[in-house]
């Protein structure tokens, strides 16, 4: 079976499940009380949402420039990101991350989508930290939810901690992850590893040659850890472990990678404010939506609905998020102690507002900019991204 067609089966059972899943939270839902709920909706809310979803774009598109490497003006940068949400309502596994980026530089967007990249451990960080604290102080708590609360935040600090050594302190960072991937492939025992043992150093001519048993100097440091990166792209595929701890050390790498533009302290803390800004708005915008199915403005409820929702989306997705959405809304409420009824009434209202408003101004964006992607560029975009 060839890579794209398991790629594509991979993908295609991840859409059927969160399309399942939805279904299942769904499946007990009252419809004759779920119209009643529709006749109820308090439709005026929307107008207070458009103004805070419009800020929270711009907040988006000013932090965006602070992972970029090249200069791009504001409006760009909105433009650009308004482009990449309408394709993800059109296309599945948000390949509108990779018109995001070459909607703003056709020339550049290996870079740009580099800065994507890295602004999504950001995001994490928060919407783990979120969730996991929003559990643990709910009225709604489950005691039983302890070890996934102190998980979630677990990982969040994980996260921030290889956020921080990467920024600050690169080599340290990249000497480690080389390293540590070395080690770890010595430990999978690979009959086809074995033969590259005999080699002396990381930067030995021919494809796939790594050696476990070198001393690194760090003065040489740059060029060794270069070659070290080209060698890992290179190797043969092997076992599922190696191709496991070859995956893991590519993306910790393109990390390594993408957050060196992050070059300041002060940078690194401006960055951390307007993620900071970006979620608080975000979760702005879920409380006061709440008046929507007749619940009272929350914050905390807003925060916790938003967290589980941007966990459920980041998974690969049917157009439009069309199911995780759902999926995220459902359990939120359930979390938050609120009527699952309300909740399938709440994820159409709300989604069918976000499709509108990305609609909206991402058609006007395009026009604006004059953009036009077809689907045989967009796979060439999506190849180079990866490569670069």
């Amino acid at each position: 079976m060839s890579k794209s067609r398991k790629n594509l089966l991979v993908n295609g059972a991840l859409i059927t499940g969160t399309l399942g899943a939805a279904l299942y939270c769904f499946r007990e839902v009252d419809y004759e009380l779920f119209l009643r709920e529709w006749g109820s909706i308090n439709w005026a809310v929307l107008l207070i949402l458009f103004p805070i979803n419009l800020f929270h774009y711009i907040l988006r598109a000013v932090r965006w420039n602070f992972f970029l490497q090249s200069s791009y003006s504001l409006p760009a940068r909105f433009d650009a990101l308004m482009v990449g949400n309408l394709a993800n309502f059109i296309l599945p596994f948000r390949l509108g991350e990779f018109v995001r980026a070459y909607a703003l530089s056709r020339d550049k967007a290996g870079e740009a989508f580099a800065s994507i990249f890295c602004e999504r451990f950001f995001d994490l960080v928060i919407v783990l930290l979120t969730f996991g604290g929003m559990l643990a102080i709910g009225s709604n708590y489950d005691p039983n939810l302890s070890l996934v609360v102190w998980s979630m935040m677990g990982l969040a600090i994980a996260i921030f901690i290889a956020i921080l050594s990467a920024v600050l302190l690169p080599t340290v960072y990249g000497y480690l992850l080389a390293w540590a991937f070395l080690f770890a492939l010595r430990l999978t025992a690979l009959g086809h590893f074995q033969r590259f043992e005999k080699t002396q150093s990381l930067g030995q001519e021919g494809e796939g040659q790594v050696s476990a048993n070198v001393t690194v100097d760090k003065t040489q440091f740059s060029d060794k850890y270069a070659q070290l990166e080209h060698n890992f792209r290179n190797l043969p595929d092997g076992s599922v472990l190696y191709k496991l701890i070859r995956v893991i050390f590519l993306f910790a790498n393109d990390f390594l990678h993408g957050v060196q533009v992050i070059k300041t302290p002060s940078k690194l803390a401006m960055l951390i404010l307007l993620s900071v800004l970006v979620w608080f708005a975000n979760y702005l915008f879920l409380a006061c939506s709440l008046p929507l199915v007749g619940y009272d403005f929350s914050l905390t409820a807003g925060a916790l609905l938003c967290s589980t929702i941007a966990l459920a989306v980041a998974l690969p997705s049917a157009p439009g998020f069309i199911g995780s959405y759902q999926l995220g809304c459902s359990l939120g409420f359930v979390a938050a102690g609120f009527d699952v009824n309300k909740a399938l009434v709440y994820s159409i209202v709300t989604h069918l507002f976000h499709y509108l408003f990305t609609l909206s101004l991402g058609l006007y964006s395009m026009t604006k900019m004059d953009f036009a992607l077809s689907l045989s560029s967009l796979g060439k975009l999506r190849s180079s991204s990866v490569k670069d």
